[in-house]
């Protein structure tokens, strides 16, 4: 079975490799945080699973199958084959631009955090873009003495302000503010959290064909989300979350 080419370069023109709307690469039962137009006011919270970088990278594939769904890249997160990544390499082969924006999978990290705004939520998922991310890091180091603050820490962390403005390709995250203060997390809040392998949805070679050619009997697990947006790799950001396992 052949994908139909055709097809996927009409919605590569129609999207522009900006999500549907739909996020199916979490799980529906864990709680996420939506990042608001405006003011965000956020305390990012300790992850269980790893003792560095208070984030977890993973790479999606938007745009999935005949309802337009996401997926965790294999490549990326497993070291495994990833059909989706297979068509991306022909298209850029192929120069094939439209092909290629459709195939890239989008850059991602998903962190816990608290809603400052709205605590009552409780601990939280945030399925942050990484320009986000990138500007949290950047102003997590010291530019004089380049030390790194964890703002992620149970007693010493900080809490977070951001402004989000515009949506898809064109959104824009600025005014980033960490506390100068510590705020320290209660017990209860930190037992509340999972190891991100536990809120992703995995799927095997086989799934991921299925999703594509529409034909998967996989139950979908779909939920409103967040727009994507696509960048390159940044050695900046990588040599500052490098500093997170000397801490």
């Amino acid at each position: 079975m052949s994908i139909d080419l055709n097809k996927l370069k009409t919605i590569a023109k129609t999207h522009k490799t900006v999500a549907s709307g739909y996020l199916n690469h979490i799980k529906s039962n864990v709680n996420k945080y939506k990042i608001r137009e405006g003011d965000n006011h956020i305390r990012i919270l300790p992850p269980v699973d790893k003792d560095d970088f208070w984030g977890f990278d993973v790479k999606v594939h938007y745009n999935v199958g005949d309802n337009k769904g996401s997926i965790i890249c294999n490549r990326y997160l497993h070291k495994q084959q990833c059909p989706l990544c297979d068509e991306y390499d022909k298209a850029r082969k192929k120069n094939d631009e439209a092909l290629s924006l459709l195939y890239k999978p989008a850059k991602r990290c998903l962190v816990w955090v608290l809603d400052l705004k709205d605590p009552s939520k409780g601990v939280l998922i945030l399925d942050a873009p990484s320009s986000l991310i990138d500007e949290i890091l950047l102003h997590s180091e010291s530019k004089k003495t380049h030390e790194i603050i964890d703002v992620s820490h149970p007693t010493l962390g900080r809490e977070i302000w951001f402004e989000r403005s515009g949506t898809g390709k064109l959104t824009e995250y600025k005014n980033i503010q960490i506390d100068t203060e510590p705020a320290p997390i209660e017990s209860h809040i930190l037992a509340k959290i999972k190891p991100f392998t536990e809120v992703i949805i995995n799927r095997t070679y086989e799934e991921l064909k299925q999703e594509i050619y529409g034909t998967s009997s996989v139950k979908s697990d779909i939920d409103k989300g967040l727009d994507p947006e696509l960048e390159d790799d940044d050695l900046e950001i990588d040599n500052i979350k490098n500093k997170f396992s000397k801490l």
